[in-house]
């Protein structure tokens, strides 16, 4: 019979596929493997696989796979490598401790020592000779001497000291977290395998775990020169999941697993008919009730004793109410207030839904050089990153890059003055690649200077698109009120109206050295009553132009081409009209 064996093999992290969430590891293993069945075992993986995720395949030697176990294996207790590293660590930092002490307790005696040689001279003992004026002054230029590399010495300790101290603190913290956190375990993945002819084994097994993400970001270098830019798309990973990725291929994949890839189904919509009880309905009710109480109430009165005219106390008011009517909720009603009964009813109803409504859970608020070469995957795009990459398992960032491109770009400068005095430059270009650019922030460089921070939306392959390049000083535009006034009041179908003017001036101009195209943009205010009228004074506009365009929300824009050194005035003027008798109000 074929030997049969078992055992743990030896693996590492090969190739790495991570998506915004999480990301899938590829593990290998490489074996010389007699004739036989194997039980071939990946130790220590990831606390965080998800176990359906696990896939295991081979290449070389003729073999067929027959099993493959999950398993998860709890410590008995710590594992003596991590207990001897920890302990280890805190040895030698109370060691050093130990000799920054003694290092310390030196340099403050050789301090006493100094000063009692000050004192010896400065204060002689009985019978001890008084020392001259040259002695005091050789005294003082020993001291000052050593004195200055004792103190600076000493303060160089203090510091050793107190580092050490602190190094000391947090690594006891970690060894009290370590000791208290629950029993461990380790993953483990058991694999059999019957191997027919003797020979080299590749066996990969790849897992999906928790804990990495990344994010696009980008580097935009704009010349308003050659109006170019320059692209560089980048992406910053992370991971903490419990292993480290060393010198391993990369991919970033766009696919979002965490969605789900079934959609919801609809079900039936129905509408019912609905008969509600009408209020008469509910007074007849309550009425034939109240006849019923009432009736069993006066039998059951007839059957009590009555006592002896004058020594029957006078019943109280509830009491009497009581006997001929119904109390509710500790108010009573009767045929008498029956409408007051229903007017309360109708608002405890509303009460207690405006309290379903107060009490229900509030929703959470809805919370990015080489290259790379892209693979469509059906549904997603991945990005192969050149090279190999090592991305440690503590979170920090690690950056790569997908792409270096240049685009030629049309700038366009771009000003509100009613909301921001600056001005700011946008470039239109198209995504000539066949990379979807993500959504992400990015740094801009405006003639080899960065300038900015700013964001761009996701952008497909061969779509034309709008990013803003920060503000430029050398374009100013400002808007300046100039006046507002009444015009005499008028009367429209027989009732008093008010007539408000406001005038503004937009002036603008080019300091750069080469014609620029500038949008400038403003509003005009919007009536939701017919009563209030809004009528554009200045500039004359009848429909849309090249040089002035105005949308249904009345926002104004206007197109110019500005030669360097120029200046441009723009008239606004508009007149609101309104009845003497209403207020306006800005929303």
């Amino acid at each position: 019979m074929e030997n049969t064996t078992n055992q743990m093999i030896e693996s590492k992290v090969v190739a790495v596929t991570v998506f915004q969430d999480r990301a899938e590891v590829s593990r290998e293993a490489r074996l010389d493997l007699p004739v036989g069945n194997h039980t071939l075992v990946f130790d220590q993986l990831p606390d965080s696989i998800e176990e359906k995720s696990v896939q295991v395949s081979g290449k070389g030697v003729q073999a067929t796979l027959t099993q493959v176990k999950f398993l998860t294996e709890y410590y008995d207790q710590t594992p003596d490598e991590e207990v001897k590293a920890l302990e280890d660590k805190k040895q030698g930092l109370m060691d050093e401790g130990r000799k920054l002490q003694n290092e310390q307790q030196r340099l403050q005696g050789q301090q006493r020592f100094l000063q009692g040689m000050v004192n010896r001279i400065t204060k002689p003992s009985k019978g001890q000779r008084k020392s001259k004026p040259q002695d005091w002054l050789k005294m003082l230029d020993y001291y000052g001497q050593k004195q200055a590399k004792v103190d600076e010495a000493l303060l160089k300790v203090k510091q050793q000291v107190r580092q050490n101290t602190e190094a000391l603190s947090k690594l006891e913290k970690e060894v009290m977290v370590f000791f208290t956190q629950p029993q461990k375990a380790r993953k483990q993945v058991e694999v059999q395998i019957s191997v027919v002819e003797e020979g080299a084994l590749q066996l990969l097994l790849s897992y999906v775990v928790q804990g990495a993400s990344w994010e696009p970001y980008y580097d935009l270098r704009v010349s308003t020169e050659t109006e170019e830019m320059d692209l560089v798309y980048k992406a910053m990973i992370r991971q903490n999941t419990e292993e480290s990725w060393s010198n391993a291929a990369l991919r970033l994949s766009t696919a979002r697993p965490h969605i789900g890839g079934r959609q919801p189904e609809l079900k039936a919509w129905r509408i019912q008919q609905h008969n509600p009880i009408t209020a008469q309905q509910v007074r007849e009710r309550l009425k034939t009730t109240m006849k019923e109480i009432s009736g069993g109430a006066v039998k059951a009165m007839k059957k009590v004793k009555r006592p002896a005219v004058g020594s029957m106390p006078k019943p109280a008011k509830d009491v009497e109410e009581k006997e001929r009517g119904i109390m509710i909720a500790g108010a009573v009603y009767d045929e008498s207030n029956i409408d007051q009964f229903l007017e309360r009813d109708e608002k405890r109803k509303v009460e207690e839904a405006q309290k379903i409504v107060d009490n229900k859970p509030q929703s959470p608020p809805v919370m990015d050089r080489g290259g790379a070469k892209i693979e469509s995957g059906g549904t997603a795009v991945f990005f192969e990153i050149e090279g190999v990459h090592t991305v440690k398992n503590d979170d920090t960032e690690h950056q790569v890059t997908i792409l270096q491109d240049t685009f030629s770009a049309h700038l366009q400068y771009s000003a509100v003055p009613k909301l921001s005095a600056h001005t700011y430059l946008r470039a239109r270009t198209t995504n000539h690649t066949d990379y979807p650019l993500l959504a992400g922030s990015t740094h801009i460089f405006l003639d080899n200077n960065f300038v900015a921070n700013a964001s761009m939306d996701t952008i497909a392959p061969s779509e034309e698109f709008w990013t803003f390049l920060g503000t430029d000083e050398g374009v100013k535009v400002v808007r300046k009120f100039l006046k507002k006034y009444a015009k005499k009041e008028g009367s429209l179908f027989g009732k008093k109206h008010k007539n408000l003017v406001y005038e503004y001036l937009i002036e603008a101009k080019n300091f750069k050295p080469r014609a620029i195209e500038l949008i400038v943009k403003d509003q005009l205010p919007a009536s939701q009553n017919d009563e209030v009228k809004v009528e554009l004074l200045k500039p004359v506009y009848s429909e849309d132009s090249d040089e002035l365009k105005i949308d249904k929300f009345k926002t104004m824009e206007w197109l110019y081409t500005l030669d360097p050194g120029k200046e441009l005035q723009i008239p606004f003027e508009f007149a609101i009209t309104h009845p003497a008798d209403v207020w306006l109000k800005e929303s």
